[in-house]
């Protein structure tokens, strides 16, 4: 009989404990421990996830949203009622546009007479240089208008406009400050008055 060519076919033949098929061998290796250690990890897991959220202990689906969309509502509401922030978050206010100019509008009704148009003094001190009296932050401010000027002075309290009217009229007056510093010989800085530029 004559020794089959290298290029003949060649039955399947089992080995190494694999098998073949088509003239394909499949050998059965070992999984990588990695690979094994996550399969079983996952297993774990799932003995855990799956009586937690299918089982009653978590909510899902409708149920989940209908929670979360009250979370969202109450934190709107905390919000429209004037919760407190700080000062990072109030000087996040002083970049919305609307807000200056809400705060404009109170100032034309309520500041006007004794800070001036541009916010450069009469009665009351100038807005627009380098000096404060009672500080140039915003949560300063905001307290100065919530609680009134200094006693004698002749500056009431802002109260009555509310939480969000005052931080729209301190969002104004810092935003006249940041348009420029503008002296007013007419009305120099009082001798309490320290300087305290807004540097931000």
């Amino acid at each position: 009989m004559a020794e089959p060519t290298p290029d003949a076919h060649q039955p399947d033949t089992l080995k190494d404990g694999g098998h073949a098929f088509d003239g394909i061998q499949e050998y059965d290796n070992n999984l990588p421990r990695w690979w094994l250690w996550l399969f079983y990890a996952t297993i774990i897991w799932a003995v855990w996830y799956i009586p937690y959220y299918h089982g009653g202990g978590a909510k899902v689906g409708p149920a989940r949203l209908k929670d979360d969309l009250a979370e969202l509502a109450a934190e709107r509401a905390k919000l429209a009622a004037g919760g407190a922030l700080d000062e990072a978050g109030l000087r996040a206010l002083a970049a919305d546009p609307a807000r200056v100019a809400a705060g404009k509008a109170i100032y034309g009704q309520k500041c006007v007479a004794c800070h001036g148009p541009e916010g450069l003094g009469g009665v009351g001190p100038n807005l627009r240089d380098r000096h404060w009296i009672l500080g140039s932050n915003m949560s300063d401010i905001v307290a100065v208008l919530e609680k009134g000027g200094r006693p004698g002075k002749g500056m009431a309290s802002y109260a009555s406009e509310g939480t969000e009217g005052m931080r729209n009229l301190a969002v104004y007056i810092v935003s006249l400050n940041r348009e420029g510093i503008k002296a007013n010989p007419a009305k120099p800085p009082a001798s309490d008055e320290k300087e305290a530029p807004l540097d931000w």
